[in-house]
């Protein structure tokens, strides 16, 4: 009887691995694990923590491009999460190892404080200057949206000054008098927010019923000098 076998000593290869589409930083442990690779079967991921020093190495898969891989609990800003892949074919070829890394940021950014036109409780502008105050550091807020009724998850956001506090964000009321509340949102780089809120009163509107009497009221006066008196509406 003839037997025969099929001898394949080509490696498969894996070009490119990233975790959280690249990302910098991620709030989440559960992240999407894509890959670039051919001539694979099968793959295996080993993550490694290098704050923790702990490694975990998960069972051969089928080989896929979209996969999920979840990290191990515990913040860092530098890049402590190592994800390792390595392709396999049905032959046992290994691919080179290829990782990405990204850092943990589970945590919203600390001390967040908006002031609006200087602290004055009272102006009858409708464009206020803003003054926000914020942590600074790797895991902090960097980028920021404000204004009324916004909403933080869908808001379209600009990045925070390198230092605080930040005055470069003005923002214009809707016109109309009475108490106004202006948020404003402090995104970090995983994309924890916090927020800020500070309100005022808008009043665009002049006194009315103002009356102006010269000597009481009277007609006629036969003095140079006469007392002047302003009647002024209780608001």
């Amino acid at each position: 009887a003839n037997a025969g076998i099929l001898l394949d000593t080509v490696a498969p290869v894996l070009t490119s691995v990233l975790v959280a589409d690249g990302a910098t930083f991620t709030s989440q442990l559960s992240n999407s694990l894509r890959l670039v690779g051919a001539g694979a079967d099968l793959l295996q991921v080993t993550i490694r923590d290098t704050n923790a020093a702990t490694t975990t190495t998960g069972p051969l898969l089928a080989f896929q491009t979209d996969n999920i891989v979840t990290l191990p609990a515990g913040d860092c800003a530098n890049g402590c999460k190592r994800v390792e892949v390595v392709l396999f074919d049905a032959a046992g070829n290994a691919s080179s190892t290829v990782s990405d890394t990204i850092s943990l940021d589970t945590v919203a950014p600390s001390a967040a404080t908006l002031t609006l036109q200087g602290g004055a409780a009272i102006t009858n502008q409708l464009a206020l200057t803003t003054s926000l105050a914020f942590s600074t550091g790797a895991t902090e807020a960097h980028k920021v949206a404000l204004g009324e009724g916004i909403d933080c998850a869908a808001a379209s956001y600009v990045a925070l000054t390198a230092t605080s506090p930040d005055a470069t964000h003005p923002v214009t009321l809707s016109a109309g008098d009475g108490t106004r509340s202006v948020t404003a949102c402090l995104k970090d780089d995983a994309g924890n927010i916090a927020t800020a809120v500070d309100q005022i009163v808008i009043d665009q509107t002049a006194p009315s019923g103002v009356a102006v009497r010269v000597a009481n009221g009277a007609a006629k006066t036969n003095q140079t000098s006469n007392a002047v008196n302003v009647d002024v509406p209780a608001n």
